[in-house]
C-alpha cells in the first residue's frame, strides 16, 4: 500500500486529494477526516425479501345517519297515563299504568308501559294473564290454560 503524504501545517478546512479520495483537515481534532470515498460499481439486485405479517385490524369508525342533524338518545319514560273511558260498544277499557288495577272486572285490560306488556284479567282464575310482551314482533296469543310467567320468573 502506498504512503499518503499529507501537507505539513495545514489550515482548518483545507482539503487534500490522493487516488480519487479527498480528506479535509479539522484543526480542533488535529486530524485529516475522509470526506469522499471511492464508490465501487453497483451490484445486481438481491432477492425479494419475505412479506411481513399483517398488522392489527383497525377499529370500525362511526357510520353517520342519513339526513340532517343528530338524533339524540331516548329519554326517560313518560309519566303514567290516564285510564281511558270505555269505547263505544266495547264495554271494556285499557288501564295504562306501571301497577296493576286494584279492582279489575273480568276481561279488563292493563298495559304496563315500562315493560311493554299487555295483560287481561281472568276472573275465573283471579289473575292477570299476559297476552303480549316486549317487542311487538314477539306478541302471540296466550290462553288461560297456558302457564304465564311475569318478568321476575314467577307464575302469574
Amino acid at each position: 500500500m502506498a504512503t499518503i503524504d499529507f501537507p505539513n501545517s495545514p489550515n482548518d478546512g483545507q482539503t487534500y486529494t490522493y487516488a480519487n479520495r479527498t480528506w479535509t483537515y479539522n484543526f480542533s481534532a488535529n486530524a485529516w477526516i475522509a470526506t469522499t470515498t471511492n464508490v465501487g460499481f453497483t451490484g445486481s439486485q438481491g432477492n425479494t425479501g419475505f412479506t411481513g405479517s399483517s398488522g392489527a385490524s383497525a377499529a370500525v369508525g362511526y357510520t353517520g345517519s342519513a339526513g340532517v342533524g343528530y338524533t339524540g338518545s331516548s329519554g326517560a319514560y313518560a309519566a303514567v297515563g290516564y285510564t281511558g273511558s270505555a269505547g263505544s260498544g266495547g264495554g271494556t277499557s285499557v288501564t295504562i299504568s306501571t301497577t296493576a288495577p286494584s279492582s279489575p272486572s273480568d276481561g279488563s285490560l292493563w298495559f304496563a308501559p315500562t315493560i311493554n306488556t299487555m295483560s287481561i284479567w281472568e276472573a275465573a282464575i283471579s289473575s292477570w294473564v299476559v297476552v303480549s310482551q316486549g317487542n311487538t314482533d314477539d306478541w302471540g296469543l296466550v290462553t288461560a290454560s297456558t302457564t304465564v310467567y311475569d318478568d321476575y320468573g314467577s307464575i302469574v
